[in-house]
């Protein structure tokens, strides 16, 4: 489940990144790659490199996209997941 959120996460950072951003920023190329492979590590630098006050407009409107979408965080979990006991 864990991953499948991050994978989210990363997609909305990436989508939301590229509408303020412009598809050839740095961090936008490095959204891609990190949302293509679950794996954050690609963006941490580039996002160190934003403005703070650009950072946490992006962090706010991801978080807010995922907020209310509640259809995917219900899709993403499973009451049988591993981590649950039956």
């Amino acid at each position: 489940m864990l991953n499948d959120l991050g994978g989210r996460f990363l997609a909305a950072l990436t989508e939301v990144a590229e509408a303020r951003l412009g598809a050839e920023h740095p961090f936008v190329k490095a959204c891609r790659e990190a949302a293509a492979t679950a794996d954050p590590t690609p963006a941490r630098i580039p996002f160190e490199a934003l403005a703070p006050a650009e950072a946490d407009a992006l962090l706010a409107e991801v978080h807010q996209r995922l907020r209310e979408d509640g259809g995917a965080i219900l899709g993403a979990w499973s009451p049988r997941s591993p981590s649950r006991p039956h």
